[in-house]
C-alpha cells in the first residue's frame, strides 16, 4: 500500500500529475531509519535542481549549497512505494519555490517546453547492422530512456512498424542520407533528430545531431553537431551530452536583467494586496519563468522578469488580462527605492485592506502600514514619475537609444502598464446590490478561486489545510498532516 503525506498547507497531487513533472523524483531508501530518509530527500533535491537547470555544477552555487541542507522547505508532497523489491521515497518539489530559489541564486533555468529528440540507433555486431527499435529489450534502450528521464529531456525511439521500415533503411542511416532521414522522421514531429552508430564489439558510439526539424534536415547542408563516447554505458553518455547541449543552448538567466531578462513598470498600485495579485498573475503566464519585485516608487513598481519567449509574446499574454492596460514606454527614474527596500517600502507606503477581504488581504493585513503621503523621497519620486508619464513614448514608437545632442547612451525605455483593479458591484440606495452585476462579480471571483486552488502555494493552503481533510481514493491512503504536526517527518 502506498502512503502519501502532505505538508502543513494541505497539498495533494495525483501520482499521474507528479510523474510528468520535472519537479518529481524517486529515490531508493538504503534503510528504514530517519537518517536514510533524510539522505534520500537531500539526494532527490539535488537531482531535481540539476534537472531543472541542466547544470551539474549548480550544487556549487553558495546559495544552492546552503538550501540543499533543508530540502523539506521545498518539498510539496512525498510518498513511499516499492519498485522491483526496493523501497523508494517519491518526492514532489514546489515549482514556484524552486524558481524563487534559483532566481535568488542568479542561476540558469532550462525552461519548458523542452525539445523532443528522436533517436535513430543502429547497432553493428560481427559485420551485421540493424536498427534498434523502441520495443527492443537491449539494455542500451533502457539506458537511453532512464538517462533522458533523469535529465528531463524528452527522447523517443522509432517504433519500427511497417511505415518505419518502408521509410528508411540501414544504409540510409549509416550513410547519413538526409533526405531519407528527414522524411522518415516527420511522422514523429521531433524538434531534433539523432543518428547514432553503436558498435557493440568495441563498446563505442558516435552520432550526428540535427538540432532542427525533419523538414530542415532535408534542405541542402543542414546544421549538424557531432559527438562520440565509449564504454559499457556509451549510449547513456551520449544522452548526457545531448542534454548538456540543449540545456546550454536554451538556458535562461534568472535573477538578472540582461539579454534574456526584461524589466517592466506597473503603475496605479493602490495596496499591498495589488502587489500580491500582480506577482501571482505574472507567475501564471506561460512566457514567464521567474518574477521578482525590483523597486517601488510611489504607486509604481518595477519588476524583473525572466522570459521563456520574446517580449512580444509576453505582452500578448499579459495584455489579455482584463486588469492590464498598456500605457506606453518611459525612461525609468534613477531616484527609486533600492531593491533591498522594495518589499518593505511597499508594505509601509501602501494602505492595507481589511482582514475580511480574502486570502490575499489576510496576507496584507499582517503587514505594518503607514500613511501613503509619508516621506519626501517618495513624494519626489512620485512627482518625477508623473512627469515622465506625461511625456511617455507611445507603444508603437521606438524610444531613442542615444541623446540627440550629446550622442551619449541614455537609459533604455521600459514598457509601462496600468493596473486596473476589478470593480465591486455597485450598491443601490437601499444598500442592495444589483443582481446582474453581483452575479457577474461572483462568477469572476469563482473563476479566480478555481485558478488559485489549482496552484501550489503554501500561503493560500495554510488557512484551508485544517478545515477539510483530503478524500482517500480506493487505491491510495492519503494522510493530511495539517491537523497533527507529529505526523511530519
Amino acid at each position: 500500500m502506498r502512503i502519501i503525506l502532505t505538508g502543513l498547507f494541505g497539498l495533494t497531487l495525483s501520482a499521474s500529475v507528479m510523474a510528468n513533472s520535472l519537479y518529481r523524483v524517486d529515490v531508493p531508501l538504503a534503510d528504514t531509519d530517519s537518517q536514510s530518509e533524510q539522505a534520500a530527500r537531500v539526494q532527490g533535491f539535488e537531482q531535481v535542481l540539476q534537472r531543472v537547470t541542466g547544470d551539474a555544477a549548480i550544487l556549487k552555487n553558495p546559495l544552492i549549497e546552503k538550501a540543499v541542507g533543508t530540502p523539506d522547505d521545498y518539498i510539496s508532497q512525498f510518498s513511499f512505494d516499492s519498485q522491483g523489491g526496493q523501497r523508494v521515497i517519491e518526492l514532489g518539489f514546489d515549482k514556484e519555490q524552486l524558481l524563487s530559489l534559483l532566481t535568488d541564486a542568479q542561476a540558469e533555468l532550462w525552461p519548458e517546453p523542452r525539445v523532443k529528440v528522436l533517436v535513430w540507433l543502429v547497432e553493428e555486431q560481427n559485420g551485421r547492422r540493424t536498427i534498434v527499435w523502441d520495443q527492443s529489450r537491449l539494455p542500451q534502450v533502457e539506458d537511453i530512456k532512464l538517462t533522458a528521464q533523469r535529465h528531463g529531456l524528452p527522447v523517443i525511439l522509432p517504433v519500427g512498424d511497417f511505415d518505419d521500415q518502408m521509410a528508411v533503411t540501414v544504409p540510409d542511416l549509416w550513410g547519413g542520407f538526409t533526405q531519407s532521414i528527414g522524411k522518415a522522421s516527420e511522422r514523429y514531429q521531433p524538434d531534433a533528430v539523432v543518428v547514432a552508430k553503436w558498435r557493440r564489439g568495441s563498446q563505442t558510439v558516435d552520432w550526428v545531431l540535427y538540432p532542427i526539424s525533419p523538414a530542415a534536415i532535408q534542405s541542402p547542408n543542414p546544421k549538424t553537431e557531432q559527438g562520440d563516447a565509449d564504454g559499457i554505458h556509451a549510449v547513456a553518455k551520449m544522452v548526457d551530452e545531448l542534454a548538456a547541449y540543449f540545456a546550454d543552448r536554451d538556458a535562461i538567466q534568472l535573477g538578472v536583467v540582461g539579454d534574456q531578462g526584461q524589466q517592466i513598470i506597473i503603475d496605479d498600485i493602490a495596496s499591498f494586496e495589488d502587489l500580491v495579485v500582480i506577482e501571482r498573475a505574472l507567475r501564471a503566464l506561460p512566457s514567464v519563468a521567474a518574477v521578482n519585485l525590483d523597486r517601488m516608487t510611489g504607486r509604481q513598481a518595477i519588476y524583473n522578469l525572466s522570459l521563456t519567449t520574446s517580449l512580444e509574446t509576453f505582452e500578448k499574454e499579459w495584455l489579455a488580462l482584463p486588469t492590464v492596460e498598456k500605457r506606453g514606454e518611459i525612461v525609468p527614474l534613477e531616484a527609486v527605492a533600492p531593491v533591498t527596500e522594495a518589499v518593505s517600502a511597499a508594505q509601509a507606503a501602501l494602505p492595507v485592506p481589511t482582514a475580511d477581504a480574502g486570502a490575499s488581504d489576510a496576507i496584507a493585513a499582517n503587514t505594518t502600514a503607514s500613511d501613503m503621503s509619508a516621506s519626501g523621497a517618495a513624494s519626489t519620486v512620485e512627482s518625477a514619475a508623473q512627469t515622465a508619464d506625461a511625456s511617455k513614448v507611445p507603444s508603437d514608437e521606438a524610444a531613442p537609444s542615444k541623446d540627440a545632442t550629446s550622442g551619449e547612451d541614455t537609459p533604455a525605455s521600459l514598457p509601462i502598464y496600468h493596473w486596473v483593479k476589478p470593480q465591486a458591484a455597485p450598491e443601490a440606495a437601499d444598500g442592495s446590490v444589483d443582481a446582474t452585476q453581483a452575479n457577474e462579480a461572483g462568477e469572476s471571483a469563482s473563476d479566480e478561486s478555481s485558478v488559485d486552488d489549482s496552484t501550489v502555494e503554501k500561503s493560500a493552503g495554510d488557512e484551508g489545510a485544517s478545515n477539510e481533510a483530503p478524500a482517500a481514493s480506493d487505491s491510495t491512503s492519503m494522510i493530511d498532516t495539517s491537523a497533527d504536526d507529529s505526523l511530519l517527518l
